[in-house]
């Protein structure tokens, strides 16, 4: 057993810092305004902080809530989170692994930098490390039109193709970057509430 492994408690006020909706069958979540604050890298509450890979681990466990994937794909029982080469993460994911989001159970994959695509494309979500960078424009290549949504945190990964980038704000503050018109692509749909809490969108003409 791992005696690090962090508490869902930890994950879950991380959640709460990060000002989107725990609920994760709330798709569509009620900000008038559009005002959502990101909260800056490291985030304390209490005498718990979260790195800057927690918090990043935080949005890509919230952004399960706000994307919707094609209906003709078969659901199965497990939804996977990928992360493709060097893991930034270290534990930060265990405690949600084997969670569910309505029946389905949360699996963590980690693949080296030699995966193979088909692999790849069973994923629902992929970060793809910084690690990969010189493989990244084959792999997002060869995964368009599927429905895998593709995360980095490399500068200027959606405009490679790549679907939600991560950015350093000011005050250290994590953000995030959105191409909406490669997830469309893909026949993802990124939810409006996901939109507004982005520095900068690239949508369809």
């Amino acid at each position: 057993m791992n005696t690090n492994k962090p508490s869902l408690r930890k994950i879950a006020l991380l959640l709460l810092a990060l000002a989107l909706p725990a609920s994760a069958t709330t798709l569509e979540p009620e900000y008038p305004d559009g005002n959502v604050s990101v909260p800056p890298a490291p985030v304390s509450s209490g005498n718990e902080s979260f790195g800057e890979y927690e918090i990043k681990a935080g949005f890509i466990y919230r952004f399960l809530s706000f994307v919707a994937w094609p209906e003709d794909q078969p659901e199965g029982d497990v939804i996977t989170i990928g992360i493709l080469g060097k893991n930034p993460f270290g534990n930060a994911f265990d405690s949600i692994e084997g969670s569910k989001i309505g029946n389905r159970v949360i699996k963590i994959r980690c693949f080296g930098s030699d995966a193979g695509i088909e692999d790849l494309k069973k994923c629902q979500l992929l970060y793809i490390s910084a690690s990969i960078e010189k493989r990244l424009q084959e792999i997002l290549k060869a995964l368009e039109g599927s429905p895998a949504l593709t995360i980095g945190d490399r500068g200027g990964f959606i405009d490679q193709g790549g679907m939600i980038g991560f950015v350093s704000r000011e005050n250290e503050q994590v953000g995030i970057e959105i191409n909406a018109a490669a997830a469309s692509r893909a026949r993802l749909t990124i939810r409006s509430m996901l939109k507004r809490i982005a520095v900068r969108i690239i949508d369809d003409p």
